[in-house]
């Protein structure tokens, strides 16, 4: 029988013009969406401005909250 674990995690995918932002690490040919998982009690919000700042060293002030 397999365990099951719950992983809360959340995921940054921006579609325009028909194109996805998504990044890739030096030296790699796979390409990923900008994604991680909470720490400390982050909510959601804070833990996508977060990613956003480490991984693309970006920085935002506020995220549309769009649920589908």
């Amino acid at each position: 029988m397999t365990n099951l674990y719950e992983i809360d995690k959340i995921v940054y995918v921006r579609v325009e013009i028909g194109k996805r932002l998504s990044t890739n690490s030096k030296r790699k040919t796979k390409y990923y969406f900008l994604s991680g998982k909470g720490e400390n009690n982050e909510i959601d919000e804070e833990t996508l401005i977060r990613e956003l700042r480490e991984e693309l060293n970006v920085s935002i002030i506020s995220v549309l909250h769009n649920i589908y």
